[in-house]
């Protein structure tokens, strides 16, 4: 699985270094930033980041998380509640279904002080937390990254019982979804709605069996016409 983290407005510089430095141990290369609040690049991070100092120097910034998720199959936000009406998982979960991904999964963490906001939660795709105790169930910055990439390092090369779907499958569910499409009337903009189920398509984590009774859902519609 590939991976890249991306810290949202990170506080301390100190903490990017550390991250840099659990990536470096774990053989993640590749940091994004968005609108950092300190000097990256500065002493304390280079002296926290350690064999890490090549992925810290590395880092690319961004303006905003729309930029920094470009490229990325997969936006994995990260926090310690539960959010309603978002796709949730918990961290077993999470290895479970995308340790063998083969798409590039961003990591997205907020700043020390406060987390992510909602609309930056909104912009991800699932919402993943660390067990830990309900007393404190907040982590700092650079353990959380620490133990997410521990958890996708231990699973590399494991079996999984989550078989995402073939790009085959999908191209297929888009193929029956056109045509659907085209025999509906009343929707102006058709592109759109394309464009839209094949964005949905490719974000969402569909296994291979879902995939397959979704095809045959609209196969069958198909025959019934």
């Amino acid at each position: 699985m590939k991976a890249k983290i991306v810290l949202v407005r990170p506080v301390y510089e100190e903490n990017i270094g550390l991250v840099a430095r659990a990536m470096a141990n774990f053989g993640f290369k590749e940091i994004s930033l968005v609108k950092p609040e300190c000097d990256f690049r500065g002493g304390k991070a280079k002296s926290r980041a350690m064999h890490g100092k090549d992925v810290l120097l590395k880092a690319n910034v961004f303006d905003s998380l729309e930029e920094a998720l470009k490229g990325s199959s997969y936006a994995i936000a990260t926090s310690a509640k539960e959010r309603r009406n978002r796709p949730f998982l918990k961290l077993p979960s999470f290895v479970e279904r995308f340790s063998g991904s083969r798409g590039k999964v961003a990591l997205v963490f907020g700043p020390e002080p406060s987390g992510l906001s909602a609309d930056e939660i909104d912009a991800c795709d699932f919402v993943v937390s660390i067990p830990a105790s309900k007393k404190y169930s907040t982590l700092n910055l650079s353990h959380a990254v620490c133990v997410m990439l521990y958890s996708l390092s231990v699973a590399k090369g494991k079996k999984t019982n989550f078989a995402e779907a073939r790009p085959a499958s999908k191209k297929k569910l888009l193929e029956l979804f056109e045509a659907d499409l085209k025999a509906v009337k009343g929707i102006n903009d058709k592109a759109m709605v394309r464009a839209s189920f094949k964005a949905l398509l490719a974000r969402s984590l569909l296994s291979e069996k879902e995939a397959k009774a979704l095809t045959a859902f609209f196969g069958k519609k198909r025959k019934e016409k």
